[in-house]
């Protein structure tokens, strides 16, 4: 009897220790950028494509999901020459954002695409360079002093002031200059070549009362040019339809049509259509 015991609690010493590590991410006396490399590793690949794409719009006001106060627009605010008041406005779009977080139960009803209310896709602090570009009424001008000022003052609001939590996340744009407009999410619209990955999600039909929204079934890595536009064939086999089954202990192909979804992520589904 002893002996089991020793075993166990040799085994529980070997467990426990592994246990602490997994969820570092929970311990709060831990540096963040610790627990944030913590959380990655307890995360799959398949979860970490479907949560890696959030973003929304809050340039003059949250754009989705709901109703929210709406703003002038970036030049407009730009012309109040004014950026301790620009501050205290993009306060405000964060103070919405996270009443209406809360108001979806602390994001678990947040489903819609490009919806996230956590992470904004603002300010832009392109310069107003050729009105051909046609985003100019998002920009903050064509002085880069001012620009700098209003877009810093933007972050400051957006962000909150707690030394250790962001109120929400700003993620200024656009990293590679005024981007191209036209057909620039068919094909590479940019100035330089790059890669771009095809995903292929398939939402099965319900079975034993459970359904996932959609699973990540398919992908290919496509090498683009300047300018180009290329089809993608990306091959499902029959096992890619179907489910684990709990009850039976085997995989189990569901009646109905599944749904064939595609794009660049799960939440940049570009084409739906029903399997026939």
């Amino acid at each position: 009897m002893m002996r089991k015991l020793s075993v166990l609690a040799a085994l529980l010493a070997a467990t426990l220790p592994a246990l602490a590590q997994s969820e570092a991410w929970k311990n709060e006396a831990l540096p963040i950028g610790e627990r944030v490399e913590a959380l990655l590793e307890t995360l799959t690949v398949d979860e970490k494509i479907d949560k890696y794409y959030h973003g929304n719009e809050a340039l003059h006001g949250i754009v989705r999901p709901g109703n929210f106060t709406v703003f002038p627009q970036a030049i407009a605010l730009s012309a109040m020459w004014n950026p301790a008041l620009l501050e205290r406005i993009s306060g405000v779009v964060s103070d919405e954002a996270r009443a209406r977080w809360n108001e979806l139960e602390r994001g678990k009803k947040q489903t819609a695409q490009y919806s996230d209310l956590l992470t904004f896709w603002s300010p832009t602090v392109n310069m107003a360079r050729d009105p051909r570009w046609g985003r100019t009424p998002e920009t903050y001008g064509e002085d880069p002093f001012l620009s700098g000022e209003n877009g810093a003052a933007f972050v400051r609001g957006l962000q909150g002031y707690d030394p250790r939590y962001l109120k929400v996340v700003s993620t200024p744009k656009h990293f590679t200059a005024n981007n191209e407009e036209h057909n620039r999410f068919e094909c590479n619209a940019g100035r330089y070549e790059g890669d771009e990955v095809a995903q292929v999600y398939v939402r099965l039909p319900e079975y034993e009362g459970k359904a996932p929204i959609s699973e990540l079934r398919g992908f290919q890595r496509v090498h683009l040019k300047r300018g180009e536009t290329r089809t993608v064939t990306v091959s499902l086999r029959r096992e890619d339809l179907r489910y684990w089954s709990d009850s039976r202990q085997a995989f189990v192909i569901p009646e109905g049509l599944p749904e064939i979804m595609v794009g660049t992520s799960s939440r940049d589904i570009r084409l739906t259509w029903p399997l026939e």
